[in-house]
């Protein structure tokens, strides 16, 4: 093991003689301690400010491979953890054990204590965190995903994830600033395809390959509404931006708008609940509304887009027909304030900005990488993807807001400005991915979801 010295990169001491490989290091918040782990079950806590600090004093207990090691914020505790299953804490002062626990059901690689070192959190080889309170030991357990990520919904409001896998029927909810899941949604008996949250972020919208819609109370998890009618899976789903409406299309080759404030089949004056937007030949991929409610864009694995007027008595009645993309379309979006532009993407990489009056394509780019949101940022001439931001012509909001960083995620990489910024090792690489301001939030293989904070100041 080196120690060096930050500032300098001088090397200030080499410690030698161990017998196996250091799975882990950990300082003390004051520097002067070093606690190590290593696959001989021991952990080894090492005095700086001794003459004595080549010869580390052994802490023993565990009966399998040690994996991580943490110092408590006062320094007074280690944690660690073990493929044995247990998390041990131990005395700095005494080097004795003072608490063993247990709950893993798979080996054990990473522990943290809280800032204030009240709470302790583990996470393993189980695919569950388990977040400890020191005094009572008992965990309240953040189970991941159990298969891959594939979809994930950021809430507008930024405070909100959600979260759902193949081959998993649950959904995720997760608090955005502290990364820990707060709530399962289960409800649905096939694959989510999509989800959206309400426009105040009180309500979250989940449709499924079993045919239905599913409503959410996005705080407290509770259902609110079950939406039937589709003959086949629903691959798309998103509010109105007054949030008393909501789309849905399907393989079904149809969309359907849903008129929440009704709950009987017709309301007042005529107004259906339930209107039917026929016209694809293929099944429906992507719907959105534009800003005022007037007006709603589908896309299809026909190639083409649709754009519908809307009213409150009747089944939407076709304006006109966008043609240009070459293969499916999956994601489409207006602009604010009137919705004089409509964004639109498909999977090859083709982003194309429209003139909505016209039906004319104003911008073409090709990205090449795959993008399956998209919508008109209000910070900036910019297109906000799943992947990050775009920048683009023919739009400029007027927003006293601050620019989020122009990132992007191509690939392998996230990229500024089309220069590579930070390189993605395979186990960080996404499945899927939402972008809000200056966080990404990445869906894995794995079952994690993790997020990515940039520096607004960076230049």
């Amino acid at each position: 093991m080196c120690i060096w010295e930050a500032a300098t990169g001088a090397l200030l001491h080499t410690i030698t003689g161990y017998s196996s490989s250091i799975r882990s290091i950990s300082f003390s918040p004051l520097g002067d301690q070093i606690a190590s782990v290593t696959s001989d079950q021991i952990v080894w806590l090492y005095d700086l400010q001794s003459d004595q600090k080549h010869f580390p004093l052994p802490l023993k207990g565990h009966t399998d491979w040690v994996y991580g090691v943490a110092f408590s914020p006062d320094g007074k505790r280690i944690a660690s953890v073990s493929a044995d299953r247990t998390v041990k804490l131990w005395d700095v002062e005494s080097r004795q054990e003072i608490q063993t626990l247990t709950g893993h059901s798979d080996w054990i690689y990473a522990v943290a204590f809280s800032p204030d070192g009240s709470l302790l959190a583990s996470g393993g080889a189980d695919k569950s965190i388990r977040i400890w309170d020191i005094s009572s030991t008992q965990p309240e357990i953040y189970p991941e995903h159990q298969g891959p990520v594939h979809v994930v919904a950021m809430c507008p409001k930024g405070k909100l994830l959600a979260s759902a896998a193949h081959d998993e029927l649950t959904i995720r909810i997760w608090d955005s600033a502290s990364c820990l899941s707060t709530r399962e949604l289960k409800g649905h008996c096939d694959w989510i395809h999509s989800m959206s949250f309400s426009p105040n972020g009180l309500l979250l919208a989940s449709c499924s390959n079993d045919e239905t819609i599913r409503i959410w109370d996005a705080l407290s998890g509770a259902p609110v509404r079950l939406l039937c009618g589709h003959e086949k899976g629903i691959r798309a789903v998103t509010f109105s931006a007054d949030g008393t409406h909501l789309a849905s299309a399907s393989d079904d080759k149809t969309v359907r708008i849903w008129n929440l404030t009704l709950e009987l089949d017709n309301g007042p004056d005529g107004q259906k609940t339930v209107m039917t937007a026929r016209g694809h030949s293929e099944p429906a991929r992507a719907v959105a509304f534009s800003p005022d409610g007037a007006m709603l864009a589908t896309s299809s694995d026909d190639l083409i887009i649709i754009l519908w007027k809307l009213g409150p008595c009747s089944d939407p009645q076709v304006i006109r027909v966008l043609r240009g993309h070459r293969i499916s379309v999956r994601a489409v979006s207006f602009s604010p304030p009137s919705g004089h532009l409509l964004a639109s993407a498909s999977p090859d990489g083709d982003v194309k900005i429209w003139d909505t009056s016209a039906g004319a394509i104003l911008q073409s780019l090709c990205i090449r990488t795959y993008i399956n949101s998209i919508s008109f940022s209000p910070l900036g001439p910019y297109l906000r993807t799943n992947r990050g931001l775009l920048p683009i012509e023919h739009y400029n909001p007027d927003s006293g807001e601050s620019q989020s960083v122009d990132v992007f995620l191509d690939g392998d990489w996230i990229t500024r400005r089309g220069e590579r910024l930070l390189w993605l090792p395979p186990r960080f690489r996404s499945t899927s991915s939402s972008y809000w301001r200056n966080v990404f939030f990445l869906g894995h293989s794995s079952g994690f979801v993790t997020s990515m904070e940039f520096d607004l100041t960076c230049p």
